[in-house]
């Protein structure tokens, strides 16, 4: 809502169990992907978000007029301030994702770099598992999807954490 100024909600659309390969073949281009690091877990995650998110960010930022259809010009690559005004959102889900991480352990998410090519997108071997969490936002009659990869490897460090049924979980007697 502050990086917008504007009513945004976020709905979840889906969290399901992918492989590596299968998903970054499945990207529908153009999209630009951000690969993120998680600091404290020392791997990577990735960030996807849609050709109809871009234009939607660009026209809510720029000052787009409510209630027209965002202007689509495919076959062309995404321009520098469309990638900066990404990049600064992509910032800030990711500020947003580590106070959700916050609860289980401490981490940070920082932004490694940004790709429009899947391939150079690799942060696991194809045949890996990942997590891959859809999101839905939506900004009155503009939106997108957003959506966050993370490899069974990068979740691998605080796999005890996420197993627990209740938080601080223990066996034994207790303190």
């Amino acid at each position: 809502r502050n990086f917008f100024s504007d009513n945004v909600e976020v709905s979840l659309a889906d969290i399901t169990s992918v492989r590596f390969g299968d998903y970054i073949n499945s990207i529908p281009l153009p999209t630009i992907l951000a690969v993120f690091r998680a600091e404290e877990w020392d791997n990577f995650g990735l960030m996807t978000v849609d050709s109809s998110m871009i234009y939607s960010i660009v026209d809510v930022l720029l000052g787009g007029r409510r209630g027209t259809a965002a202007m689509r010009i495919e076959g062309r690559p995404y321009t520098t301030i469309e990638r900066v005004l990404v990049q600064r959102m992509v910032e800030v889900v990711l500020a947003d994702a580590q106070l959700a991480f916050e609860p289980l352990t401490p981490v940070s998410f920082t932004l490694d770099r940004l790709e429009t090519n899947p391939r150079f997108a690799a942060i696991a071997r194809p045949a890996s598992a990942a997590i891959l969490v859809k999101l839905r936002v939506d900004m009155e009659d503009r939106g997108g999807r957003i959506e966050l990869l993370l490899p069974y490897a990068t979740l691998e460090p605080i796999r005890k954490m996420l197993l627990q049924q209740f938080m601080g979980e223990k066996f034994g007697r207790d303190n």
